[in-house]
C-alpha cells in the first residue's frame, strides 16, 4: 500500500491493517519460492540471449535503505542522472507516494513464526528479514 506524501491519515490507517500478510508454509512455500527464483532465472537467460541489456535491482535496496546505492546503479546504467554525492534523502523528496508497510517481515506476516520455521535451514532463510 502506498499513500500520497503527507496524507498522514491515509499513512495511519494503513499501517494499522500491516499484519495481514498470510503466506504457505511448509513444501508449499518452499516450492513458490523454487518456483519464482526459476522463472526469474529464466527470464534473465532469455533477455540474455535476445541480446537486451538489463540491470537487476532489488525493492529492498531501492525503497527499503539508508543509502542510494542501487538508484546510483540505475543511473549509471542508464547514463541518465546523478552520477555521485546522491543520498536516499535527496531521493526520497522526489516520491510522490510514501511506503505505508513495514520493513521487517514480523510485522507483515501473520503466519511469521510458521514461516521462518519453513524456512529455517534452507537456502531460501535470507530472505526473511
Amino acid at each position: 500500500h502506498h499513500c500520497k506524501a503527507g496524507d498522514d491519515e491515509c499513512v495511519k490507517k494503513h499501517k494499522k491493517r500491516s499484519k495481514n500478510v498470510s503466506l504457505p508454509t511448509g513444501q508449499k512455500l518452499i516450492d513458490h519460492i523454487d518456483h519464482a527464483l526459476a522463472h526469474d532465472e529464466d527470464v534473465k537467460k532469455k533477455m540474455s540471449r535476445a541480446g537486451v541489456k538489463y540491470l537487476h535491482v532489488s525493492y529492498e535496496e531501492l525503497f527499503h535503505t539508508d543509502t542510494a546505492a542501487e538508484w546510483m546503479k540505475i543511473f549509471q546504467f542508464l547514463k541518465l542522472g546523478p552520477v555521485a554525492n546522491l543520498t536516499i534523502d535527496m531521493v526520497r523528496e522526489t516520491f510522490s507516494m510514501v511506503s505505508t508497510s513495514s520493513r521487517k517481515h514480523q510485522e507483515m506476516i501473520s503466519n511469521y513464526d510458521k514461516v521462518k520455521e519453513t524456512l529455517s535451514g534452507t537456502h531460501h532463510f535470507h530472505l526473511l528479514h
